[in-house]
């Protein structure tokens, strides 16, 4: 008896539940490179707050070799979180490699098409490269958004209130692009199957289809699934690109938007000159 998808998931959740060590140094190098990410906005709030109004080169001098370290530090922890999380991967498919070939071999013995059958390795493949790639720092980097948020507003309030909606309003862009598009790309993945499939067919049966004159059939059978594909694809191409540069234009507008907001308050004098340099790349972090 074959084993069914739970199981297959109780397995998967199993090989990432011993990489949990490894995991958490990664959380833990995460923390501290969002902290160090925060060196540009200090280095800039103190160039503006402290160094111009002061004209000490001597502090310029020393706030630059501080940050040039903080920065190195930024870089080579960010670079080794990068190799865990390869070598994370490495080990994930050591550990379920075998038991997936298990699995193919099977299902080519009870005569399951090439592409079904081999349906197994691409997913862990597939795995393995979200992991070893910048999905997962990603996702140790997400729950630092607050630190950020609150070191703008900590700022200024309104500055602060500015960042939490222009976040909230980018989160919105996000689910809307899954939402939309989660249709067009469930329907062209299985557009691009049925191509395999047929492709599949047409190579394993090649001489049959061409003593039975059935070449023209099988093309014209091509033309109509490869086009059904393309125009799935162009779907889902065209709303992800639309909300993708509606982002891309919101983000641009709120960096902006905060060097204006900081720059009336500055005016008011409610906050320094730096605050405003300061809020602005915190915000793009």
């Amino acid at each position: 008896m074959n084993p069914g998808p739970k199981d297959h998931s109780i397995e998967i959740l199993a090989a990432l539940k011993m990489q949990s060590a490894i995991l958490a140094v990664v959380g833990l190098f995460s923390g501290v490179i969002n902290l160090l990410a925060l060196t540009g906005a200090f280095y800039m709030l103190q160039i503006y707050d402290r160094v111009l109004p002061s004209g000490s080169v001597a502090t310029l001098i020393g706030l630059s070799i501080l940050m040039a370290g903080l920065y190195c530090a930024f870089g080579l922890l960010d670079f080794f979180r990068i190799r865990l999380l390869s070598r994370t991967a490495l080990r994930f498919d050591q550990l379920l490699s075998s038991k997936v070939f298990s699995l193919v071999h099977a299902r080519g013995a009870s005569g399951q098409h090439a592409d079904a059958s081999l349906q197994p390795i691409r997913d862990l493949d597939q795995i393995r490269t979200f992991l070893s790639g910048m999905g997962p720092t990603a996702l140790f980097d997400l729950p630092w958004m607050p630190l950020f948020l609150g070191v703008i507003y900590l700022l200024h309030p309104m500055l602060g209130l500015f960042a939490i909606g222009g976040a909230a309003l980018l989160a919105i862009f996000a689910g809307a692009a899954e939402f939309m598009s989660r249709a067009p790309m469930a329907a062209t993945a299985c557009a691009n199957r049925d191509r395999f499939e047929l492709a599949e067919a047409a190579r394993r049966n090649g001489e049959a289809i061409c003593a039975l004159g059935m070449r023209m059939n099988f093309n014209r059978r091509w033309q109509d699934v490869n086009a059904r594909y393309l125009k799935h694809q162009t779907k889902a191409a065209d709303v992800t690109s639309l909300l993708g540069t509606l982002a891309k234009v919101v983000r641009l507008l709120l960096q902006s938007g905060m060097l204006g907001l900081g720059a009336y308050y500055a005016i008011a004098g409610e906050v320094s000159a730096g605050t405003i340099i300061a809020a602005s790349i915190t915000l793009s972090r």
